[in-house]
Protein backbone atom coordinates (compact mmCIF):
# COMPACT_ATOMS: atom_id res chain seq x y z
CA UNK A 1 0.00 0.00 0.00
CA UNK A 2 1.28 3.44 -0.91
CA UNK A 3 0.36 6.91 0.25
CA UNK A 4 -1.42 8.58 -2.71
CA UNK A 5 -0.58 12.16 -1.70
CA UNK A 6 1.08 12.93 -5.00
CA UNK A 7 -2.12 12.13 -6.87
CA UNK A 8 -4.46 14.52 -5.10
CA UNK A 9 -4.39 17.13 -7.89
CA UNK A 10 -4.79 14.55 -10.65
CA UNK A 11 -8.13 14.56 -12.53
CA UNK A 12 -10.36 12.08 -10.72
CA UNK A 13 -11.11 9.71 -13.63
CA UNK A 14 -7.42 8.73 -13.65
CA UNK A 15 -7.68 7.36 -10.13
CA UNK A 16 -10.58 5.06 -10.93
CA UNK A 17 -9.30 3.05 -13.87
CA UNK A 18 -6.22 2.15 -15.83
CA UNK A 19 -5.23 4.92 -18.20
CA UNK A 20 -6.09 4.58 -21.88
CA UNK A 21 -2.66 4.89 -23.52
CA UNK A 22 -4.15 6.34 -26.70
CA UNK A 23 -5.64 9.32 -24.85
CA UNK A 24 -3.13 9.70 -22.03
CA UNK A 25 -1.75 12.95 -23.41
CA UNK A 26 -5.14 14.67 -23.50
CA UNK A 27 -7.00 16.40 -20.69
CA UNK A 28 -10.60 16.03 -19.49
CA UNK A 29 -13.12 18.56 -20.90
CA UNK A 30 -13.13 21.69 -18.79
CA UNK A 31 -9.84 20.84 -17.09
CA UNK A 32 -8.07 24.19 -16.75
CA UNK A 33 -4.46 24.51 -15.78
CA UNK A 34 -3.63 27.20 -13.28
CA UNK A 35 -7.06 27.39 -11.66
CA UNK A 36 -6.73 28.74 -8.15
CA UNK A 37 -3.01 29.27 -8.62
CA UNK A 38 -2.78 32.38 -6.43
CA UNK A 39 -4.57 30.76 -3.53
CA UNK A 40 -4.87 27.05 -2.94
CA UNK A 41 -1.98 26.01 -5.22
CA UNK A 42 0.46 28.46 -3.66
CA UNK A 43 -0.33 27.02 -0.23
CA UNK A 44 -0.17 23.51 -1.68
CA UNK A 45 3.34 24.07 -3.06
CA UNK A 46 4.49 25.45 0.29
CA UNK A 47 3.11 22.39 2.07
CA UNK A 48 4.57 20.11 -0.59
CA UNK A 49 8.03 21.55 0.06
CA UNK A 50 7.76 20.63 3.74
CA UNK A 51 6.57 17.14 2.82
CA UNK A 52 9.41 16.76 0.29
CA UNK A 53 12.03 17.62 2.88
CA UNK A 54 10.46 15.22 5.38
CA UNK A 55 10.41 12.47 2.76
CA UNK A 56 14.09 13.02 2.00
CA UNK A 57 14.83 12.28 5.63
CA UNK A 58 13.54 8.74 5.06
CA UNK A 59 16.06 8.01 2.28
CA UNK A 60 19.51 6.61 3.03
CA UNK A 61 21.96 9.39 3.84
CA UNK A 62 24.74 10.47 1.52
CA UNK A 63 24.40 7.54 -0.86
CA UNK A 64 26.84 8.11 -3.76
CA UNK A 65 25.13 8.38 -7.13
CA UNK A 66 26.73 5.15 -8.30
CA UNK A 67 25.26 3.26 -5.32
CA UNK A 68 21.88 4.95 -5.68
CA UNK A 69 21.66 3.89 -9.32
CA UNK A 70 22.31 0.26 -8.45
CA UNK A 71 20.26 0.10 -5.24
CA UNK A 72 17.09 -1.84 -5.93
CA UNK A 73 13.91 0.12 -5.39
CA UNK A 74 15.53 3.48 -4.67
CA UNK A 75 14.31 6.42 -6.79
CA UNK A 76 17.14 8.52 -8.20
CA UNK A 77 16.95 12.30 -8.67
CA UNK A 78 19.33 14.09 -11.04
CA UNK A 79 19.67 17.51 -12.66
CA UNK A 80 21.08 17.96 -16.15
CA UNK A 81 23.49 20.55 -17.49
CA UNK A 82 25.67 21.14 -20.55
CA UNK A 83 29.30 22.26 -20.80
CA UNK A 84 29.97 25.86 -21.91
CA UNK A 85 30.31 26.49 -25.62
CA UNK A 86 33.55 25.77 -27.40
CA UNK A 87 35.83 28.80 -27.30
CA UNK A 88 34.76 29.83 -23.79
CA UNK A 89 37.80 31.01 -21.87
CA UNK A 90 39.04 28.96 -18.92
CA UNK A 91 38.18 31.80 -16.55
CA UNK A 92 34.62 32.12 -17.82
CA UNK A 93 34.12 28.34 -17.85
CA UNK A 94 35.22 28.23 -14.22
CA UNK A 95 32.80 31.02 -13.37
CA UNK A 96 29.96 29.17 -15.12
CA UNK A 97 30.77 26.01 -13.22
CA UNK A 98 30.97 27.89 -9.91
CA UNK A 99 27.61 29.54 -10.53
CA UNK A 100 25.94 26.24 -11.40
CA UNK A 101 27.36 24.43 -8.39
CA UNK A 102 26.57 27.25 -5.96
CA UNK A 103 22.96 27.55 -7.04
CA UNK A 104 22.38 23.81 -7.36
CA UNK A 105 23.87 23.10 -3.95
CA UNK A 106 21.55 25.67 -2.39
CA UNK A 107 18.32 24.87 -4.26
CA UNK A 108 18.52 21.16 -5.13
CA UNK A 109 18.50 19.54 -1.70
CA UNK A 110 18.13 15.84 -2.21
CA UNK A 111 19.73 15.72 -5.66
CA UNK A 112 21.72 12.50 -6.06
CA UNK A 113 24.03 13.86 -8.73
CA UNK A 114 24.22 15.68 -12.03
CA UNK A 115 24.00 14.75 -15.70
CA UNK A 116 26.46 16.33 -18.10
CA UNK A 117 25.37 15.98 -21.70
CA UNK A 118 27.43 15.30 -24.81
CA UNK A 119 25.71 17.63 -27.27
CA UNK A 120 25.67 16.50 -30.91
CA UNK A 121 24.47 18.15 -34.10
CA UNK A 122 22.14 15.21 -34.88
CA UNK A 123 22.38 15.84 -38.61
CA UNK A 124 19.97 13.81 -40.71
CA UNK A 125 17.62 12.93 -37.87
CA UNK A 126 14.91 15.20 -39.25
CA UNK A 127 14.33 17.36 -42.31
CA UNK A 128 13.16 20.24 -40.13
CA UNK A 129 15.71 23.06 -39.70
CA UNK A 130 17.37 23.29 -36.30
CA UNK A 131 15.66 26.12 -34.31
CA UNK A 132 18.91 26.94 -32.48
CA UNK A 133 22.22 26.86 -34.41
CA UNK A 134 24.45 23.99 -33.33
CA UNK A 135 27.55 25.04 -31.43
CA UNK A 136 30.09 22.60 -30.08
CA UNK A 137 30.87 22.60 -26.38
CA UNK A 138 33.96 22.20 -24.28
CA UNK A 139 34.92 18.61 -23.50
CA UNK A 140 32.07 17.15 -21.40
CA UNK A 141 34.38 14.85 -19.41
CA UNK A 142 36.64 17.73 -18.37
CA UNK A 143 33.75 20.00 -17.42
CA UNK A 144 31.96 17.18 -15.58
CA UNK A 145 35.08 16.52 -13.53
CA UNK A 146 35.11 20.17 -12.44
CA UNK A 147 31.41 20.01 -11.47
CA UNK A 148 32.03 16.83 -9.50
CA UNK A 149 35.06 18.26 -7.70
CA UNK A 150 33.32 21.47 -6.67
CA UNK A 151 29.92 20.00 -5.82
CA UNK A 152 31.02 16.80 -4.11
CA UNK A 153 28.44 14.95 -6.24
CA UNK A 154 29.06 12.21 -8.77
CA UNK A 155 28.20 12.73 -12.43
CA UNK A 156 26.40 10.65 -15.02
CA UNK A 157 28.49 11.48 -18.07
CA UNK A 158 26.78 11.16 -21.45
CA UNK A 159 28.89 9.85 -24.29
CA UNK A 160 27.97 9.60 -27.96
CA UNK A 161 30.10 6.58 -28.87
CA UNK A 162 29.95 6.84 -32.66
CA UNK A 163 32.04 10.01 -32.96
CA UNK A 164 35.40 8.25 -32.45
CA UNK A 165 37.08 5.29 -34.08
CA UNK A 166 37.38 2.30 -31.74
CA UNK A 167 41.00 3.09 -30.92
CA UNK A 168 40.25 6.68 -29.95
CA UNK A 169 37.21 5.54 -27.98
CA UNK A 170 39.51 3.32 -25.92
CA UNK A 171 41.78 6.31 -25.31
CA UNK A 172 38.80 8.45 -24.33
CA UNK A 173 37.62 5.79 -21.87
CA UNK A 174 41.04 5.52 -20.24
CA UNK A 175 41.34 9.28 -19.85
CA UNK A 176 37.76 9.55 -18.65
CA UNK A 177 38.45 7.10 -15.82
CA UNK A 178 42.08 7.75 -14.88
CA UNK A 179 42.33 11.51 -15.44
CA UNK A 180 38.81 12.68 -14.66
CA UNK A 181 37.64 9.96 -12.29
CA UNK A 182 34.34 9.18 -14.01
CA UNK A 183 32.88 5.72 -13.43
CA UNK A 184 29.20 6.36 -14.27
CA UNK A 185 28.45 6.69 -17.98
CA UNK A 186 25.38 6.97 -20.17
CA UNK A 187 26.18 5.59 -23.61
CA UNK A 188 24.25 6.65 -26.70
CA UNK A 189 24.55 5.75 -30.35
CA UNK A 190 24.09 7.81 -33.49
CA UNK A 191 21.06 9.99 -34.12
CA UNK A 192 20.21 8.11 -37.35
CA UNK A 193 20.27 4.31 -37.35
CA UNK A 194 20.65 4.07 -41.14
CA UNK A 195 23.76 6.25 -41.28
CA UNK A 196 27.31 4.86 -41.27
CA UNK A 197 29.46 6.39 -38.53
CA UNK A 198 33.24 6.27 -38.04
CA UNK A 199 33.05 5.13 -34.44
CA UNK A 200 32.01 1.90 -32.77
CA UNK A 201 28.42 0.75 -32.70
CA UNK A 202 26.59 1.02 -29.41
CA UNK A 203 26.86 -2.75 -28.76
CA UNK A 204 30.62 -2.63 -29.45
CA UNK A 205 31.16 0.32 -27.12
CA UNK A 206 29.10 -1.34 -24.38
CA UNK A 207 31.17 -4.49 -24.74
CA UNK A 208 34.40 -2.48 -24.34
CA UNK A 209 33.20 -0.66 -21.23
CA UNK A 210 31.85 -3.88 -19.75
CA UNK A 211 35.11 -5.69 -20.47
CA UNK A 212 37.11 -2.87 -18.86
CA UNK A 213 35.05 -3.33 -15.71
CA UNK A 214 35.74 0.00 -14.00
CA UNK A 215 32.54 1.78 -15.02
CA UNK A 216 28.86 1.11 -14.71
CA UNK A 217 26.73 2.43 -17.53
CA UNK A 218 23.18 3.03 -18.64
CA UNK A 219 21.47 4.13 -21.81
CA UNK A 220 18.61 6.18 -23.16
CA UNK A 221 14.99 5.38 -23.79
CA UNK A 222 12.82 7.31 -26.22
CA UNK A 223 9.12 6.69 -25.49
CA UNK A 224 8.17 8.31 -28.82
CA UNK A 225 9.57 5.24 -30.55
CA UNK A 226 6.76 3.31 -28.92
CA UNK A 227 4.23 5.43 -30.80
CA UNK A 228 5.88 4.71 -34.16
CA UNK A 229 7.12 1.14 -33.75
CA UNK A 230 5.49 -0.21 -30.62
CA UNK A 231 8.67 -1.95 -29.45
CA UNK A 232 10.52 0.40 -27.07
CA UNK A 233 9.88 -1.91 -24.13
CA UNK A 234 11.61 -4.72 -26.01
CA UNK A 235 14.47 -2.35 -26.88
CA UNK A 236 15.12 -1.94 -23.16
CA UNK A 237 15.45 -5.71 -22.79
CA UNK A 238 17.93 -5.75 -25.68
CA UNK A 239 19.98 -2.94 -24.14
CA UNK A 240 19.91 -4.64 -20.74
CA UNK A 241 21.64 -7.60 -22.35
CA UNK A 242 24.38 -5.17 -23.46
CA UNK A 243 25.08 -4.48 -19.78
CA UNK A 244 23.05 -1.32 -19.17
CA UNK A 245 21.94 -0.87 -15.56
CA UNK A 246 19.43 1.99 -15.99
CA UNK A 247 17.70 4.06 -18.65
CA UNK A 248 17.17 7.81 -18.91
CA UNK A 249 14.39 9.14 -21.12
CA UNK A 250 14.43 12.18 -23.30
CA UNK A 251 12.15 15.04 -22.23
CA UNK A 252 8.53 14.00 -21.70
CA UNK A 253 5.48 16.03 -22.67
CA UNK A 254 3.09 13.14 -23.33
CA UNK A 255 2.38 10.50 -20.69
CA UNK A 256 0.77 8.06 -23.14
CA UNK A 257 3.90 6.71 -24.87
CA UNK A 258 5.68 6.41 -21.52
CA UNK A 259 2.84 4.39 -20.01
CA UNK A 260 2.67 2.10 -23.04
CA UNK A 261 6.44 1.59 -23.01
CA UNK A 262 6.54 0.78 -19.29
CA UNK A 263 3.67 -1.66 -19.57
CA UNK A 264 5.36 -3.46 -22.46
CA UNK A 265 8.71 -3.43 -20.65
CA UNK A 266 7.14 -4.96 -17.54
CA UNK A 267 5.54 -7.73 -19.60
CA UNK A 268 8.81 -8.37 -21.44
CA UNK A 269 10.73 -8.62 -18.16
CA UNK A 270 8.30 -11.22 -16.89
CA UNK A 271 8.67 -13.22 -20.09
CA UNK A 272 12.47 -13.07 -19.82
CA UNK A 273 12.45 -13.78 -16.07
CA UNK A 274 14.51 -10.69 -15.25
CA UNK A 275 14.00 -7.75 -12.91
CA UNK A 276 13.30 -4.43 -14.66
CA UNK A 277 16.02 -1.81 -14.62
CA UNK A 278 15.59 1.66 -13.14
CA UNK A 279 13.91 4.23 -15.39
CA UNK A 280 14.74 7.93 -14.94
CA UNK A 281 12.18 10.20 -16.60
CA UNK A 282 13.37 13.58 -17.89
CA UNK A 283 11.31 16.76 -17.75
CA UNK A 284 12.11 20.23 -19.13
CA UNK A 285 9.97 23.36 -18.68
CA UNK A 286 8.99 25.51 -21.64
CA UNK A 287 8.26 29.24 -21.50
CA UNK A 288 8.22 30.44 -25.09
CA UNK A 289 7.36 29.37 -28.64
CA UNK A 290 11.00 29.08 -29.75
CA UNK A 291 11.78 26.61 -26.97
CA UNK A 292 8.65 24.61 -27.82
CA UNK A 293 9.80 24.42 -31.42
CA UNK A 294 13.20 23.13 -30.30
CA UNK A 295 11.65 20.55 -27.96
CA UNK A 296 9.59 19.20 -30.86
CA UNK A 297 12.65 19.26 -33.14
CA UNK A 298 14.44 17.04 -30.63
CA UNK A 299 11.76 14.42 -31.31
CA UNK A 300 9.65 15.00 -28.21
CA UNK A 301 5.96 14.32 -28.79
CA UNK A 302 3.92 17.32 -27.64
CA UNK A 303 0.14 16.84 -28.02
CA UNK A 304 -1.51 19.83 -29.75
CA UNK A 305 -3.70 20.52 -26.72
CA UNK A 306 -0.62 20.62 -24.49
CA UNK A 307 1.23 22.99 -26.80
CA UNK A 308 -1.77 25.29 -27.07
CA UNK A 309 -2.34 25.30 -23.30
CA UNK A 310 1.27 26.36 -22.71
CA UNK A 311 1.69 28.97 -25.42
CA UNK A 312 -1.73 30.58 -24.85
CA UNK A 313 -1.27 30.85 -21.08
CA UNK A 314 -0.59 34.08 -19.24
CA UNK A 315 2.51 32.37 -17.84
CA UNK A 316 3.62 29.68 -20.32
CA UNK A 317 6.47 28.42 -18.16
CA UNK A 318 4.23 28.04 -15.08
CA UNK A 319 1.61 26.21 -17.14
CA UNK A 320 4.23 23.88 -18.58
CA UNK A 321 5.34 23.02 -15.04
CA UNK A 322 1.76 22.16 -14.04
CA UNK A 323 1.32 19.99 -17.12
CA UNK A 324 4.58 18.14 -16.46
CA UNK A 325 3.57 17.49 -12.85
CA UNK A 326 0.22 16.20 -14.07
CA UNK A 327 1.96 13.89 -16.55
CA UNK A 328 4.23 12.44 -13.87
CA UNK A 329 1.27 11.77 -11.58
CA UNK A 330 -0.51 10.07 -14.46
CA UNK A 331 2.48 7.84 -15.18
CA UNK A 332 2.86 6.84 -11.52
CA UNK A 333 -0.87 6.23 -11.11
CA UNK A 334 -0.98 4.05 -14.23
CA UNK A 335 2.27 2.13 -13.74
CA UNK A 336 2.51 1.83 -9.97
CA UNK A 337 1.76 -1.88 -10.07
CA UNK A 338 4.49 -2.80 -12.56
CA UNK A 339 7.45 -3.11 -10.18
CA UNK A 340 9.58 -0.59 -12.08
CA UNK A 341 11.62 1.93 -10.10
CA UNK A 342 10.99 5.45 -11.39
CA UNK A 343 13.37 8.36 -10.89
CA UNK A 344 13.36 11.96 -12.14
CA UNK A 345 15.79 14.08 -14.10
CA UNK A 346 15.15 17.77 -14.82
CA UNK A 347 16.91 19.96 -17.37
CA UNK A 348 16.52 23.23 -19.22
CA UNK A 349 16.93 22.87 -22.98
CA UNK A 350 17.65 26.58 -23.46
CA UNK A 351 19.59 29.42 -21.86
CA UNK A 352 16.38 31.41 -21.35
CA UNK A 353 16.57 32.64 -17.75
CA UNK A 354 12.92 32.03 -16.91
CA UNK A 355 13.16 28.41 -18.05
CA UNK A 356 16.35 27.82 -16.09
CA UNK A 357 14.70 29.21 -12.95
CA UNK A 358 11.65 27.03 -13.60
CA UNK A 359 13.83 23.92 -13.92
CA UNK A 360 15.02 24.30 -10.34
CA UNK A 361 11.48 24.73 -9.05
CA UNK A 362 10.22 21.85 -11.20
CA UNK A 363 12.86 19.54 -9.76
CA UNK A 364 11.59 20.14 -6.23
CA UNK A 365 7.95 19.62 -7.20
CA UNK A 366 8.56 16.42 -9.17
CA UNK A 367 10.76 15.02 -6.45
CA UNK A 368 7.96 15.63 -3.95
CA UNK A 369 5.47 13.82 -6.20
CA UNK A 370 7.71 10.76 -6.52
CA UNK A 371 8.54 10.58 -2.81
CA UNK A 372 4.98 11.04 -1.57
CA UNK A 373 3.21 9.00 -4.23
CA UNK A 374 5.63 6.11 -3.96
CA UNK A 375 6.30 5.98 -0.23
CA UNK A 376 5.39 2.57 1.21
CA UNK A 377 3.75 1.98 4.53
CA UNK A 378 5.88 0.69 7.44
CA UNK A 379 4.49 -2.83 6.96
CA UNK A 380 5.51 -3.06 3.31
CA UNK A 381 8.30 -5.56 2.80
CA UNK A 382 9.62 -4.19 -0.50
CA UNK A 383 10.66 -0.52 -0.57
CA UNK A 384 10.37 -0.34 -4.35
CA UNK A 385 9.93 3.08 -5.81
CA UNK A 386 6.49 2.43 -7.29
CA UNK A 387 5.77 -1.23 -6.63
CA UNK A 388 2.25 -1.60 -5.28
CA UNK A 389 1.94 -5.30 -6.14
CA UNK A 390 4.94 -7.56 -5.72
CA UNK A 391 6.27 -9.70 -8.55
CA UNK A 392 8.38 -12.87 -8.15
CA UNK A 393 11.47 -11.19 -9.62
CA UNK A 394 11.63 -8.55 -6.88
CA UNK A 395 13.72 -9.52 -3.89
CA UNK A 396 12.14 -8.44 -0.59
CA UNK A 397 14.07 -6.71 2.12
CA UNK A 398 13.59 -7.05 5.84
CA UNK A 399 10.48 -5.38 7.23
CA UNK A 400 12.46 -3.86 10.06
CA UNK A 401 14.75 -2.00 7.64
CA UNK A 402 11.84 -0.50 5.76
CA UNK A 403 10.03 0.34 8.96
CA UNK A 404 13.02 2.28 10.24
CA UNK A 405 13.37 4.09 6.92
CA UNK A 406 9.77 5.09 6.32
CA UNK A 407 8.03 4.93 9.69
CA UNK A 408 8.63 8.53 10.73
CA UNK A 409 7.66 9.86 7.31
CA UNK A 410 4.36 7.94 7.23
CA UNK A 411 3.45 9.32 10.66
CA UNK A 412 4.21 12.84 9.48
CA UNK A 413 2.09 12.41 6.35
CA UNK A 414 -0.81 11.11 8.42
CA UNK A 415 -0.59 14.17 10.65
CA UNK A 416 -0.59 16.49 7.63
CA UNK A 417 -3.66 14.78 6.17
CA UNK A 418 -5.55 15.15 9.45
CA UNK A 419 -4.51 18.81 9.68
CA UNK A 420 -5.71 19.57 6.16
CA UNK A 421 -9.00 17.82 6.79
CA UNK A 422 -9.61 19.84 9.96
CA UNK A 423 -8.69 23.05 8.16
CA UNK A 424 -11.16 22.27 5.38
CA UNK A 425 -13.96 21.53 7.87
CA UNK A 426 -13.35 24.54 10.11
CA UNK A 427 -12.70 27.19 7.46
CA UNK A 428 -16.42 27.88 6.71
CA UNK A 429 -17.16 28.12 10.43
CA UNK A 430 -14.33 30.60 10.99
CA UNK A 431 -15.46 32.72 8.04
CA UNK A 432 -19.05 32.79 9.29
CA UNK A 433 -17.90 33.84 12.75
CA UNK A 434 -15.71 36.60 11.40
CA UNK A 435 -18.59 37.97 9.24
CA UNK A 436 -21.14 37.82 12.06
CA UNK A 437 -22.27 41.01 13.81
CA UNK A 438 -21.57 39.28 17.13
Amino acid sequence: SFAPLGRTNCPKPLLRQRTNVATAGTYPPGYKMGAGRDGDQAASHSLAEHVRKAALESLPKAAPLRDALLEEGRPVFTFGTCPPREGTSAEKATAICDGFVTRSSAELTGVDGYLVYDIQEEAGRTEEPRPFPFKRTLDPATYAAEVARKSGKQIILYKCVVEHAMGSFDQWLEKCIETHGHTTLNLVGGAVSTRNYNGPTLPSACARVKEDGRCIFGGVTIPERHLKRGNEGHNLIRKTKLGMDWFISQAIYDAGPVIGMLQQYSDACKEEGVAPKKIILTFAPCGRAKTMKFIKWLGVNVPPATEQSILDADSPVATSMELLQWNLRQILASCGHLGITIGVNVESVSIFREEIDAAYELFRRLQCIVLTTQSPSPNTLQPSAITAQKTPMVVATKASTVSERFGRFSQLVAGIIVGLALRSLLSPVVRNMSNSEL
